[in-house]
């Protein structure tokens, strides 16, 4: 007669049940009270009232930053995003273009308020896409790749074009068109269903919502 399993490994948990994958002073699930928690504090209270810099430095530093900490940090931030020298020689070389160069989250969505277009003509799969989010957020409208899961995170309010692998000419021949081919009048009823849906949907206290939801239900 053969063993059954529990008897030929005493130590099998089907499903994992029971077993501890990790301990983490990090993170913190209350299931009683529906709470997750970031070094102590609520995650919602951190999506609906810090910054992305803010929570950065509490789960790194294991404190929330004073004023000139955070400022600090955003620096440190801003100098490790080093892109190729060329890259910026190009731009500021460029008619039309005006470099402003690196800037903190909150500064960014400020400065969206005065934009109309995001042109982003990446060809790299993207999991999700902040910047897309929050120029969608801002009511700008979009045009960038139809990689990955940029369809998903634009959810139809993006012009998506699709990526040409091995011929770069033909890619930029096709984004330049579909820039071209935006609309001249800017549709304010479009752009507003769009900031609302975004604003509603995609905001941080919303995927700390679904990230508590997510986890009690695990």
């Amino acid at each position: 007669m053969s063993a059954t399993v529990t008897e030929k490994y005493p130590n099998y948990s089907p499903g994992l049940e029971g077993i501890i994958a990790g301990i983490s002073t990090i993170s913190e699930i209350d299931a009683a009270n529906s709470r997750l928690e970031y070094r102590g504090y609520n995650v919602h209270d951190l999506a609906e009232n810090g910054s992305f810099e803010e929570t950065a430095y509490l789960l790194i530093f294991d404190k929330l930053p004073n004023k000139k900490e955070l400022e600090d940090f955003r620096n440190t931030l801003a100098a490790e995003r080093e892109v190729p020298s060329q890259v910026y020689d190009a731009l500021k070389a460029t008619e039309g273009v005006e470099y402003v160069g690196s800037v903190s989250q909150p500064a960014l969505a400020e400065r969206l308020a005065y934009a109309h277009v995001l042109a982003y003509p990446n060809i790299f799969p993207e999991t999700s896409c902040i910047a897309v989010m929050e120029a969608l957020a801002a009511g700008l409208y979009v045009v960038t790749s139809d990689l990955a899961a940029l369809p998903e995170t634009s959810e139809g309010f993006a012009r998506l074009v699709p990526v040409t692998f091995g011929d770069e000419a033909k890619h930029a021949r096709d984004y330049g068109a579909a820039l071209a081919d935006l609309s001249p009048a800017y549709d304010v009823d479009a752009r507003w269903k769009q900031v609302v849906h975004m604003n509603r949907n995609h905001t941080w206290s919303v995927r700390a919502r679904q990230w508590t939801e997510f986890l009690n239900a695990a």
